[in-house]
């Protein structure tokens, strides 16, 4: 016992010293080049390495630590307690603590240090001195040879013939790694039909790839992959991704840009049309940076441009070339030059000079908007939703342009726009270390459609066309008008003599009695907002700008109108009001509530053509507050408007604008409310009234019959004006197009002009006129507001007989001095953004072929060759492969910069094909390609494989990755045919996404608005997004479920395998299960899942057969497709429904 007790002693206390003396052991061995030099290098070589010796101190060699700089020794071998070095990373005795940037070492770290420099600070004695301009990526890429196969590889990969498998096998080889064997058939055209094209393969499309059995069978799928016009949108995606598409965003019911260009979109199409061509990577660069100098005047091509407008910035200007910059560099040439907007790279040999730089390349450029031919709308109220009328075009087409070729470009001192250091003005240069000169930069001279867009042939005639429509308009305007004076004399004519206050609204038959209990269709129209009568309410949710619900009938010309409503929570100035006499929100008179800043009001407005006017005396203070009712009544009577506030008299006012026959509407602004009830009563109208009626009527007609003199005159202007423009420019002889009788054509536009301008004074001083009777009209002596009012039209007629007065003495004048049709821009672009675009697209820059291939390789196996994709740079990550990058930038480059050749050669890849785990029983195949008895051989290769190279670095297996965003949604739309998959078009409401089958890509995407699906799957960010980020959580699986839209799909899917025409479900449920499994998952269900589902099926079926046993919950999913009443069917759509939620569904194997 003792004995025992003793030796069980002896050996506790050799193994406590055995392992006592291992950790003494251990502590004492610091790896250098493992643990001390990544650790200096991460934290210290930024300032104190190879590009910059702060102190005169370099630690990117032990060497030079132990040589030190102006403190001395930074180090001390064998005492880290004396070495400067640690002092300063813990501030020890009055030093500043190190790094001063960043974050600081942890305690773990310090201590790798002491024990290092405690040990002797033992180093190899040939450690190497890197210089940083000596990075692999800043060197030519070169095609090396491609490494031969050896006898040991396996039989799998012996037989492989894509150069790309070389590369990869020569890696296996040398780390003992055995690939996986290439995945069944099934599971790799699903992988490659979603990777080129973003849907997986129908049904049929499965079928026959299975079933054929020719050597090029999948060779031939690619090749018709690649030819889709689906690939072009599914890799427009990416490549947007990468160059930060947006769509235009800032204030959007505001119709305020802020960010990007409004017609942005046109680059977006440009992207697909450029795939679909498979037109050069090095062309596409080209065509982005340089557009307007590479084929100036080309309106196709100019869209490419909207690389550089999506860069815009409204408010500073700085920050726009900074991004333009930035993302550049980014994106083109993988280096982060954001740093040296302040200072040299603390990483890459790159100068502050040198950002500024490559900011010269883009200092002269702006942008612009050209009018399309026939495109001259604006935007109005009803677009985009809820939006202000305004001066910015519908649509048109964003340019840019070098406007200023003289602006100077200075280098900002530590980045600050206010210290430009203006005594050293810079000349556009690219980073001296990549050993590449630039081009000769030269300017470039452009064709006048280039400079003058609107002398284009179909502008011009577009103007002249318009000028004489709007001849035809009047006309038809006056006739109009002439039927509304007549109907006012019968009016008048029949009517009974009656006090001109005798008529009342109080007896008379209402024209609108709404208590809002439902949506009476025939009565209301939705014009924008998310407007829902509920609870006997009509209701606003969410606040916009004027959004508003509308009659479908115009209301009475005389009224009284009692609106009741709560002003809710939500919204910046809570407005709430009512327009009447409105035509097409262009044209009406508008009263409202606002609860403002701090001081609430009740007033009017007045809109005329798109054009507000709110006059001073028609804004009362008045108490609103939230959430309280209110009762707005008003009567509008002539020209009289009047307004109470929860019975109180507010106002009593004179429309300065004329009445018109219009509709009635109720509207938020910036707010939301709840509307409880509205009438709308009629006044008998009095002899006065229709005397005034008749008045104002007439008045119109006089109007609209100046309008036609002035259409007329405008019209002889215009041609004139064309004339003289073309035969300025040359484009037709001047003496053909010269009258006899009057002078030179220059002359005869200039008059023609004036004339035009005079008629439309005149014009003007009329319709003061007319405000100021009908203000004089409805005034009262005694009523303060009215007579100030008064007094401001009366000041408009003097200003406008003022006007009339100076064109007529400009209309006497004889010169050749008129308008231009257009704007007119530079005639020569400065050449600089085609030279660098050149300088990027030539085959000896080091880096572009290699960051486009990068990227291009992730998307297809879901790891980088490179791993940080924006980053090349010192401070990146190596490159896994760099012979097998190097050798596919240079294929890239000699097949013409071909991304459908890269793709191709990609895809066709062994390494591309593989399986990305043995699935046992369901593949008879082992590691090398053959059937084998015992699938277990495959796993414990696999395990093998996951030990030697757990992260997949070396590509032994394929890598398994979730949908996209986009992929996920377009899929579920796609299962039953149902994708629209038109081309072309403006980006559509994110709100739309669940109800609009269009590929995702069209709808608009900015970093303040995206489609819910799309954001909640990781969508990407629109600010910066050179690659995507996987996140895992509930709302993923939640939108699946209780999405509206996979709930409808599932409900169709259900139907059209079932071929279900009168709801009855002929086909077996095996057969059924097969044909889902097929649709949802691109493949068979195993024998235990086939099983299961039936199991399932009948379980449900005989639920829905008894349905009062079951329990109904509420989930508030709106589908416009019905569940079935058959318990069958219904239970089918379910199981499609789980399906959808099957997380092979947003797999890619």
């Amino acid at each position: 016992m003792r004995r025992g007790f003793l030796k069980a002693a002896i050996l506790c206390l050799t193994l406590s010293t055995s392992r006592l003396a291992a950790a003494e052991s251990s502590e004492a061995a610091v790896d250098y080049l493992k643990e001390v030099k990544p650790l200096l290098t991460a934290k210290c070589v930024a300032c104190h390495g190879g590009l910059r010796q702060k102190g005169n101190l370099r630690l990117d060699t032990a060497k030079f630590a132990i040589k030190g700089g102006d403190s001395g020794p930074a180090i001390v071998a064998g005492d880290s307690t004396k070495s400067v070095l640690i002092e300063a990373i813990l501030g020890d005795n009055g030093r500043t603590k190190m790094p001063i940037e960043g974050e600081p070492l942890k305690p773990e770290q310090i201590e790798i240090l002491r024990r290092w420099i405690d040990a002797g600070a033992k180093a190899p004695a040939d450690e190497p001195v890197a210089d940083p301009r000596d990075h692999w990526a800043f060197k030519k890429p070169v095609r090396l040879t491609v490494p031969p196969l050896k006898s040991e590889i396996s039989n799998f990969e012996s037989h492989i013939s894509n150069p790309l498998d070389l590369f990869i096998a020569a890696e296996h080889e040398s780390r003992g790694l055995a690939p996986l064997p290439e995945a069944d058939k099934a599971t790799l055209l699903r992988r490659v039909f979603i990777d080129l094209i973003g849907l997986p393969p129908t049904s049929d499309e499965l079928r026959d790839f299975l079933n054929d059995n020719e050597p090029d069978a999948y060779d031939r799928v690619v090749d018709r992959l690649l030819e889709s016009p689906e690939h072009a949108r599914r890799w427009a995606r990416h490549w947007m991704d990468i160059w930060r598409y947006s769509d235009w965003y800032g204030s959007r019911g505001g119709n305020e840009l802020r960010n990007s260009r409004r017609h942005i979109w046109r680059w977006r199409d440009w992207i697909i049309e450029s795939l679909a061509a498979d037109k050069g990577y090095d062309r596409m660069i080209v065509e982005m940076l340089a557009a307007d100098e590479i084929a100036p005047g080309d309106r196709d091509v100019g869209r490419a441009t909207g690389f550089l407008g999506r860069n815009y910035y409204v408010f500073n200007r700085n920050v726009w070339l900074h991004d333009t910059v930035e993302f550049t560099s980014a994106a083109f040439l993988g280096l982060t030059f954001k740093c040296c907007r302040c200072h040299d790279h603390k990483y890459d040999p790159l100068a502050q000079e040198e950002y500024f730089r490559l900011r010269a390349f883009f200092e002269p450029l702006n942008v612009r908007t050209d009018q399309l031919a026939g495109k001259a709308e604006l935007i109005t109220g009803s677009w985009p939703a809820g939006a202000p009328p305004g001066n910015k075009l519908k649509d048109g087409d964003d340019f840019v342009f070098d406007a200023d070729l003289a602006v100077p470009t200075y280098l900002l001192d530590r980045g600050n726009e206010k210290n430009p250091v203006i005594d050293k003005p810079l000349a556009p240069g690219v980073p001296s270390v990549l050993n590449l000169p630039l081009p000769p930069i030269g300017p470039i001279t452009l064709p006048l459609e280039a400079y003058y867009p609107d002398l284009r042939a179909d502008r011009r005639q577009v103007l002249i066309d318009n000028a004489k429509s709007a001849i035809t308009q009047a006309e038809a305007d006056v006739a109009k008008k002439q039927a509304a004076v007549e109907t006012a004399q019968k009016k008048l004519a029949s009517a009974a003599p009656r006090p001109s206050e005798s008529g009342t609204a109080d007896t008379t038959a209402p024209f609108l009695d709404e208590n809002f209990a439902t949506h009476n269709k025939n009565v209301w129209k939705i014009l924008s907002g998310d407007w829902a009568f509920e609870n006997q309410k009509l209701k606003l949710k969410t606040p916009g700008h004027f959004v508003t619900i509308t009659t479908l009938t115009n209301h009475p010309q005389d009224f009284k109108a009692t609106l009741k409503y709560r002003t809710l929570t939500g919204g910046s100035i809570g407005s709430v009001g009512l327009f009447f006499d409105m035509v097409e929100l262009k044209d009406a008179q508008a009263v409202y509530t606002a609860l403002g800043t701090g001081n609430s009001t009740v007033q009017a407005f007045h809109r005329r053509n798109g054009a507000e006017v709110y006059p001073g005396a028609g804004i009362v203070p008045a108490v609103v507050k939230v959430n309280e009712l209110t009762t707005l009544e008003i009567t509008a009577r002539g020209q009289e408007l009047k307004i109470w506030l929860n019975g109180e008299l507010k106002l009593t006012y004179a429309m300065p604008t004329p009445r018109q026959p219009g509709r009635f509407a109720l509207w938020c602004h910036a707010g939301v409310a709840e509307f409880t009830s509205l009438k709308i009563v009629p006044f008998e109208v009095s002899v006065d009234e229709l005397r005034l009626a008749l008045r104002t009527a007439e008045a119109e007609v006089a109007l609209a019959a100046k309008s036609i003199e002035v259409a007329r005159a405008e019209a002889v202007a215009i041609e004139a004006r064309v004339a003289a423009e073309l035969a300025k420019h040359a484009l037709v002889d001047a003496a053909s197009v010269r009258r006899p009788d009057a002078g030179s054509i220059g002359h005869v536009a200039a008059k023609a002009e004036r004339a035009a301008a005079l008629v439309k004074a005149e014009l003007d001083a009329l319709r003061a006129e007319q405000q100021l009777d009908l203000a004089k009209s409805g005034s009262k002596k005694d009523d303060v507001k009215a007579q100030e009012a008064v007094k401001s039209v009366e000041a408009k007629l003097t200003a406008a007989r003022a006007a009339v007065e100076a064109a007529k003495s400009n209309a006497a004048k004889e010169d050749v001095n008129y308008t231009s049709l257009g704007p007119m821009y530079p005639t020569t672009s400065s050449g600089r953004r085609l030279a660098l675009a050149k300088w990027l697209t030539d085959k000896g820059n080091p880096l572009t072929a290699r960051v486009a291939v990068n990227h291009v390789w992730k998307r297809h196996f879901g790891t980088a060759l490179v791993p940080s994709v924006a980053n090349f740079g010192l401070n990146g990550k190596p490159a896994t492969h760099p012979a097998l990058l190097d050798w596919l930038a240079v294929e890239f480059m000699d097949s013409g910069w071909s991304l459908k050749h890269l793709h191709r050669l990609i895809v066709t890849s062994a390494a591309y094909r593989r399986a990305s785990a043995d699935t046992g029983p369901t593949r008879e195949r082992g590691v090398e390609g053959q059937a084998i008895s015992d699938p277990s051989l495959a796993r414990r290769a696999s395990l093998q494989n996951a030990k030697l190279d757990p992260d997949n670095r070396f590509y032994w297996r394929a890598n398994v990755r979730r949908m996209e965003a986009e992929v996920v949604r377009d899929t579920l739309w796609s299962l039953t045919n149902g994708l629209d998959r038109s081309f072309s078009g403006q980006e559509l409401e994110p709100a739309s996404a669940d109800t609009t089958p269009r590929r995702s890509l069209y709808f608009r995407h900015t970093p303040d608005d995206q489609a819910t699906m799309l954001e909640l799957f990781d969508g990407p960010s629109a600010a910066e997004c050179f690659e995507r980020t996987d996140s895992i959580m509930p709302q993923q699986a939640l939108a699946l479920v209780n999405s509206q839209l996979a709930l409808t799909q599932s409900r169709l899917l259900a139907r059209e395998l079932s071929k279900a025409t009168t709801g009855s479900a002929p086909t077996s449920d095996a057969d059924f299960i097969r044909s889902a499994f097929e649709r949802v998952v691109s493949r068979s269900p195993q024998p235990d899942e086939l099983a299961k589902t039936e199991a399932f099926l009948h379980r449900q079926a005989a639920a829905f057969t008894d349905s009062t046993k079951l329990t109904r919950t509420p989930t508030g999913l709106n589908s416009t497709v019905p569940p079935s009443a058959d318990p069958r069917q219904r239970a089918r759509e379910n199981l499609i429904h789980v399906l959808l939620n099957y997380h092979e569904f947003v797999t890619i194997r």
